[in-house]
């Protein structure tokens, strides 16, 4: 959905409700003028939409984002030591479960990784995004080293143990 179908949603909605609001203030005023008896109103000639339940519709995301699917993992023939087939450029590889960060010092993740043969280094809290960039084995990305660190900010912060080093070197 664009953003400007967005706002058009958004004004039809106030000028519904304040077409709601007209109503009743007849209504009162008519009450009024009855010096406050009932008036049997009748139901609005068509059922109004807002009477309808309809199901939860999916979350609006912006236009331009694109969400990778997810990538559904077969049982290949490693299971049997066999070698994988020859694959595209990028494809999973086998690694351990990264072990988790151990309480109270360690609060994230320091990766270590070469890009297209630059290194860089990037911190992530959540550890099965590190275990999904483990599993990654590209041409131009791959993961050199992850630390267990005590971080505070991005200039403060505390290596405290090494968890994984690429055997590959």
């Amino acid at each position: 959905m664009r953003i400007s179908d967005e706002i058009r949603i958004i004004d039809l909605l106030a000028r519904r409700e304040a077409e709601f609001l007209r109503v009743k203030e007849c209504e009162d005023q008519i009450r009024a003028l009855l010096e406050g008896n009932e008036y049997p109103f009748p139901p609005p000639p068509v059922v109004l939409p807002s009477h309808n339940r309809t199901n939860a519709k999916k979350a609006w995301r912006p236009l331009g984002i694109a969400v990778p699917a997810p990538v559904a993992k077969k049982n290949s023939r490693r299971a049997n030591g066999e070698q994988p087939e020859s694959s595209p450029a990028c494809m999973p590889a086998s690694h351990d479960l990264l072990p988790p960060l151990q309480a109270p010092g360690e609060n994230a993740y320091l990766v270590h990784y070469l890009e297209k043969g630059k290194e860089d280094t990037s911190f992530l809290t959540d550890p099965s995004q590190v275990q999904s960039l483990l599993e990654l084995a590209c041409e131009s990305f791959r993961v050199v080293k992850i630390d267990a660190v005590h971080f505070q900010t991005l200039e403060d912060y505390q290596i405290l143990r090494t968890i994984w080093v690429d055997p590959a070197g």
